[in-house]
């Protein structure tokens, strides 16, 4: 019999571990072999548990986000024998649910070529959490990842999130590096028309979790600070 492959959550706030299930905890904590983006914050947030693992006598292996196959299957070799010989394999993302806007999907999609198993285990997901918070189309909505950063492309790219969300009813999902937030905020603040909604999901499950959805000219006066904050921002239709 085959190992199995886990797709993990992490918490999204490290101040809040309640939000990892006690299945999730029960099968890290029997885990030997780990998929991850950083071994160090893989390590803390396992400590941060409650779980008491050896890690000296566990595997890790590096998430890669774009790689040719050639590399892909070098880089996962260990993981992939692992499951091979019976053993569970689980991902593990820096924050939130492994294999979404987190890299892990290609090991994923390696284990689904060699007939592996594969599990995901429910979690916190900041753009799940936003989307259930924003009171958008919630049956038909896309999440779009980074906008670009130079200043013409990022407007062109407003506009046309703008036009798909009345033109089709549905909910444009985004984010932004943490230190550029507050530019994002400005620049949806300048390019959106007065009565187009926008979402604002900073921190979520943490300390300072803040959540708003107004039109455009509200935000304009609003005073927020969303810099170094994980953030999420959706345009749509109520």
């Amino acid at each position: 019999m085959t190992g199995t492959l886990y797709v993990l959550p992490n918490v999204l706030s490290p101040e809040n571990q309640a939000t990892i299930s006690e299945e999730a905890r029960t099968i890290i904590a029997e885990l030997r072999h780990f998929a991850v983006e950083n071994v160090k914050v893989t390590r803390r947030y396992i400590r941060a548990l409650g779980i008491k693992t050896d890690f000296d006598a566990c595997s890790f292996y590096e998430i890669w986000h774009k790689r040719s196959d050639e590399e892909l299957l070098e880089a996962y070799g260990g993981a992939l024998r692992a499951l091979e010989s019976g053993e569970d394999v689980g991902i593990l993302s820096d924050a939130g649910a492994a294999g979404i806007a987190d890299p892990g999907s290609a090991l994923v999609a390696l284990a689904h070529r060699h007939q592996f198993p594969v599990r995901p285990i429910s979690g916190p997901s900041s753009i799940f959490l936003a989307l259930m918070a924003s009171g958008f189309n919630g049956q038909k909505f896309q999440f779009h990842g980074y906008l670009p950063v130079e200043a013409r492309s990022k407007q062109a790219a407003i506009k046309a999130l703008e036009t798909e969300t009345r033109v089709h009813n549905t909910t444009s999902i985004f984010m932004e590096t943490p230190y550029r937030n507050q530019q994002m905020l400005e620049a949806l603040v300048n390019h959106l028309q007065p009565n187009t909604l926008l979402c604002v999901a900073a921190d979520l499950t943490g300390p300072a979790e803040f959540v708003k959805t107004q039109p455009i000219k509200s935000w304009k006066n609003a005073k927020i600070n969303l810099h170094k904050k994980p953030c999420i921002f959706l345009i749509g239709v109520i």
